[in-house]
C-alpha cells in the first residue's frame, strides 16, 4: 500500500546485497542478479560436496572469511521425516 501511495519501489533481494556488499567495501559497484548467484549459491551435483582446500589452492590470492553449509540456518530436508501419508512435498 506504501509503494502505491509514495510512489517508491521496494527494493529487491538483489539491490539489499548489493547495497549491503558495497557499504561494506566488498564491491565498488553492484553485481548483476547472475553474478551474485554465481559467486554465492553453490550447488553439489556429483554427491563428493565442496573441498575447501581444493577452494583455497585455487584461490591462493583470496582470504577465505566464513563457511557456512545449509544446515547453518536450521534442520535439513534431507533429515526431516516423511509426513504421517509416507509422502514426501518435493
Amino acid at each position: 500500500m506504501w509503494r502505491s501511495v509514495s510512489g517508491k519501489k521496494s527494493k529487491s533481494y538483489i539491490d539489499l546485497v548489493n547495497d549491503e556488499l558495497i557499504g561494506r567495501g566488498l564491491l565498488a559497484e553492484p553485481l548483476s542478479e547472475s553474478e551474485l548467484w554465481q559467486i554465492t549459491d553453490i550447488h553439489v551435483y556429483n554427491g563428493k560436496g565442496i573441498s575447501i582446500g581444493e577452494l583455497r589452492s585455487q584461490l591462493e590470492s583470496h582470504e577465505l572469511l566464513s563457511v557456512r553449509a545449509y544446515s547453518f540456518f536450521g534442520t535439513m530436508y534431507s533429515t526431516c521425516r516423511p509426513r504421517s501419508s509416507g509422502k514426501r512435498i518435493a
